[in-house]
């Protein structure tokens, strides 16, 4: 980066110094300390590196407080703009700021927060079906043999517990106690460990899956993206306070839960059974 290096006479700095008088600053060493202080700030939060000279040899008496900044290089300080220091933010986890996605993600997370949940919760839905679709397609897996898939399966689990204790579990129990566990407390970890919202985004995620894997992989491969959209929607809400971010991402949660009891029983209407 290139300065630009404005210059300031010594007869101009004199005769700052006789209007300094009048603002009642007797001393000149004060008079120049003053004007070389308030100049190096203005040129450092201008981007410049401000250099001082005289036009006349510097006579005996006259303060030198102005040379020793002079030559000092622009730093960073509180001067400078805000917006030109870097901070982390949940959004790094859909990539730079010129990226698509996350331009998009953050129109979702300046929504209210109803249409929020309703968004993250048909993303999440999403993602985790096409993960379950790309498990199911791979050579070395098939759900059919992998009895312990049906542990999340709602249609399995309407034929086991019955509809309401399903509900019940599905659309009150779970999410309460899981935002706890897989969202709470591992962002809150992640964040006083690391103070990066990735991270924490992350770690929450692994959490999550891993908090199903009593479904085996399929358990794994088929929540881990809800519990992506979960993170997120809590390290965002965090903000406005935690018991916000809590019911916020219960009710994302919940609503996961319903869309997918309501295709099971979609699915159950039309005869088509579970694994």
């Amino acid at each position: 980066m290139s300065y630009d290096t404005p210059t300031v006479s010594y007869d101009t700095l004199f005769g700052m110094s006789i209007f300094g008088h009048f603002l009642k600053i007797r001393s000149p060493a004060s008079t120049y300390g003053f004007l070389a202080n308030f100049g190096t700030l203005f040129a450092t939060y201008k981007g410049h590196k401000i250099k001082i000279f005289s036009s006349k040899p510097i006579q005996e008496g006259i303060p030198m407080v102005h040379q020793s900044l002079a030559t000092r290089p622009a730093v960073p300080s509180r001067t400078v703009p805000p917006e030109s220091h870097t901070t982390r933010d949940v959004l790094d986890v859909f990539g730079s700021r010129d990226n698509v996605i996350r331009a998009h993600f953050q129109r979702v997370l300046s929504l209210s927060v109803p249409a929020m949940i309703a968004v993250f919760a048909v993303y999440a839905t999403l993602v985790d079906m096409a993960l379950g679709f790309m498990l199911e397609a791979m050579p070395f897996y098939s759900i059919a043999d992998d009895p312990a898939a049906k542990a999340i399966d709602p249609r399995a689990m309407i034929a086991d517990n019955g509809f309401w204790i399903t509900f019940i579990a599905a659309i009150f129990l779970a999410p309460l106690l899981e935002t706890l566990m897989n969202q709470w407390f591992p962002i809150w970890l992640a964040m006083k460990v690391t103070h990066r919202p990735v991270i924490a985004v992350w770690f929450s995620t692994v959490i999550f899956g891993a908090f199903h894997l009593h479904a085996g992989v399929y358990g794994f491969v088929a929540t881990v993206g809800a519990g992506f959209f979960l993170a997120v929607a809590f390290l965002h809400m965090r903000q406005f306070g935690r018991k916000r971010a809590y019911w916020t991402t219960a009710a994302i949660h919940a609503g996961v839960n319903g869309i997918a009891l309501t295709v099971a029983l979609i699915l159950i209407r039309l005869g088509i059974q579970g694994p």
